[in-house]
């Protein structure tokens, strides 16, 4: 008794377009056969790949194409045999070494040899050891704090930055006549130094009533002073003379 069921109806077409998976008849059963080794030589991990994609749904009743002679394929199920005792499809696979023997095997131990072969062909990663560094002794963290990084470079270390004043001189038109920047670096750092040097240690704690007196004492306005029409016409004139002069 057969147990395929094909539709007779051939299509044809080129060798090379249909996938090394070949359906070989074996006791009245359709199973399926894998050439390990193809004509070219041995099949990469890609291929190998696709034999297992191929494998992991089952295969019975999935629809095939059956070759009939050469160039003809009949459209056709597959009806693998069964393991008696497991009852798992077996298939027939062709091993990739010289011998190219047949061998009977179940389907999921196909795709676990099938994964073997495709980590044989991975190449191989170097060992790593697994051995633990050595904890530091007191000797080795001296040095460490001793010698200065390779990359560091104490002439080339960065500068404080420098202070600039912007002066402008502008004329009664607006417009810009001098300008200049000047470094008062080294005026702020011998300032900050009388400031400190006059506050003392405790002199930010203990003597806030005396700041905050001589801050009013300057927030204060001066009295202004009355000045004559003679008087302002008398300045006026000798602020124009100056101007005139310089």
């Amino acid at each position: 008794r057969r147990r395929c069921r094909t539709s007779w109806q051939p299509s044809f077409c080129k060798i090379s377009t249909i996938p090394p998976i070949y359906i070989l008849y074996n006791s009245f059963n359709w199973g399926i056969l894998w050439n390990m080794s193809s004509t070219t030589g041995p099949l990469s991990a890609i291929q190998l790949r696709d034999v297992q994609d191929a494998l992991r749904k089952p295969l019975t009743s999935r629809r095939v194409l059956i070759p009939v002679g050469s160039k003809a394929f009949v459209a056709g199920e597959l009806c693998p045999s069964l393991d008696e005792s497991s009852q798992q499809e077996m298939i027939q696979l062709r091993t990739a070494d010289e011998s190219g023997d047949l061998m009977t095997i179940a389907r999921q131990d196909a795709i676990a040899r099938i994964q073997q072969d495709i980590q044989a062909l991975r190449p191989a990663k170097p060992a790593v050891s697994k051995q633990k560094p050595a904890p530091p002794t007191k000797s080795s963290l001296k040095s460490q704090q001793q010698t200065p990084p390779k990359n560091s470079n104490p002439s080339k270390t960065a500068a404080a930055p420098n202070y600039f004043e912007i002066r402008e001189e502008i004329n009664e038109e607006g417009k810009e006549v001098h300008a200049e920047a000047v470094d008062i670096t080294n005026h702020l750092k011998v300032w900050e130094e009388q400031v400190g040097t006059a506050m003392g240690p405790a002199g930010s704690s203990s003597n806030d009533a005396t700041d905050l007196e001589e801050l009013e004492t300057i927030v204060e306005p001066e009295p202004v002073t009355k000045v004559t029409d003679e008087d302002f016409a008398a300045l006026s004139a000798r602020l124009d003379q100056l101007a005139r002069l310089e």
